[in-house]
């Protein structure tokens, strides 16, 4: 569960 994405890793751990 790390941010891959440029948005906030709150938001890729949220979704993820």
């Amino acid at each position: 569960m790390k941010p891959l994405h440029d948005p906030p890793d709150l938001s890729t751990v949220s979704i993820e």
